[in-house]
């Protein structure tokens, strides 16, 4: 139910210069692009997002068409929830940016996720949130807090020194960083923190991720008396208001640090049918050379978390293509599939029952066969011979692209599979 790309932006870029170029070979990432899906298993087509350069909605890399991600480096994987009677797809785009001159976007992961509903009904409200494990280090010693104004949940050590985990794993020793995750894309609307101990039943989490103890009852901040949504929501680095270590105004002993959970709830919404909702979250780290407090790098994290939504906000928007069309890259008519020969190839039987010769008169360097919802079936260097045989019985009949390249170029045909 997952498979996941990764892609970054230099095999991306070089594709749209080389794509074309006698020789270039198109990288699996690009091929292996999850635009379309195998249309015998799956309805829906308009899955990851694509440059569709000629607006035919299809996905076509041969003609120099590349996946659209963000950042320098991407990771893409579609899944579906564990009970099959919600029909909504997940999309997700983790990504990030190579720049080892900008310490903030260079400490920083960004998640996105795209949900579509693909029932025939509408889902009327649909309550999103974000579960974290931070461990920092040694997993066992860590504090966490929340910031209601920038949308945000965090975590830091909770004594001077973070210890080794095992003899494998070190911890940060004297200098943890505190890590910091925001909303970017949609206001949260709560932070709730829990130990791993705790166990819950369903109803707990859904109380949990609306910013409520597991009995539905609001948190009350002890330093306001107040309702409030946000557990941990005061100033560890002043140890100002309701923090691990002030926990009320009566009671100056703190929290013990411990293993420590987060949940960052966000807006609900609602999707109709076939409609889908994109919110995006950024990870970041806050670490310097000397730490001196266990809330010493607390403001750089809120700094540098502002530094990154005005980043997102300040990026010109990506307006990607969708695929439209199972039968891609080829579509169903001649009038849409340009062939082109090269000289000295002969590519025969056509229709074939499973077996096809090719004869050229100049050594066969590269043979490919592409289904027609877009898969590479087959993609092969030639031994330098100007003769080949190629067996497809074990393939399904219908259409196929067979591109065959000698050194005058490529030559592609439609082959009909009937056996």
């Amino acid at each position: 139910d997952q498979f996941a790309v990764k892609i970054n932006k230099f095999e991306i870029d070089n594709h749209s210069l080389s794509y074309n170029q006698s020789g270039y070979q198109i990288p699996e990432s690009i091929l292996n692009w999850p635009a379309v899906s195998d249309s015998s298993v799956f309805n829906f087509t308009d899955l990851a997002p694509f440059e569709d350069l000629n607006n035919n909605g299809c996905y076509d890399p041969y003609q120099g068409e590349y996946p659209l991600i963000k950042g320098d480096q991407a990771i893409y994987w579609i899944n579906h929830p564990v009970d099959k009677s919600l029909p909504l797809e997940y999309h997700w785009m983790l990504y990030g940016f190579d720049r080892p001159q900008d310490s903030t976007l260079n400490q920083s992961v960004y998640l996105q996720l795209r949900i579509i509903n693909r029932d025939s009904l509408p889902f009327n409200y649909i309550k999103p949130a974000f579960r974290v494990d931070a461990d920092l280090g040694f997993p066992n010693d860590d504090f966490n807090g929340s910031d209601s104004s920038r949308h945000m949940i965090y975590f830091y050590n909770g004594d001077p020194f973070d210890d080794d985990w095992l003899a494998s794993a070190r911890g940060y020793r004297g200098n943890p960083p505190a890590l910091g995750i925001r909303s970017l894309s949609a206001p949260a609307t709560s932070a709730t923190f829990y130990q791993t101990a705790i166990t819950y039943p369903f109803s707990d989490s859904w109380n949990y991720l609306h910013g409520m103890n597991g009995d539905s009852t609001f948190f009350i901040n002890p330093h306001t008396g107040q309702a409030s949504r946000y557990q941990f929501s005061g100033d560890p680095f002043t140890n100002q208001w309701w923090t691990e270590s002030n926990l009320s105004p009566n009671r100056p002993l703190g929290n013990n640090p411990g293993e420590r959970k987060g949940t960052l709830g966000l807006q609900a919404f609602s999707l109709a049918p076939g409609q889908s909702h994109t919110m995006e979250i950024v990870i970041n780290v806050a670490q310097r050379t000397l730490r001196t407090g266990i809330a010493e790098y607390l403001p750089l994290l809120r700094s540098q978390m502002d530094i990154l939504q005005n980043h997102y906000n300040n990026t010109l928007p990506i307006y990607p293509s969708y695929g439209q069309y199972f039968n891609c890259p080829l579509l169903v008519g001649n009038e849409t599939f340009s062939e082109f020969k090269a000289e000295g190839i002969k590519i025969y039987p056509n229709p074939t029952n499973g077996f096809v010769k090719i004869e050229s008169s100049k050594s066969l360097e590269r043979i490919q066969l592409i289904s027609l919802d877009g898969k590479v079936v087959m993609d092969q260097s030639s031994t330098n011979s100007q003769n080949e045989i190629l067996d497809l019985q074990h393939l399904r009949n219908g259409i196929y692209l067979l591109r065959v390249l000698n050194a005058e170029g490529w030559q592609q045909e439609k082959l009909i599979l009937n056996k």
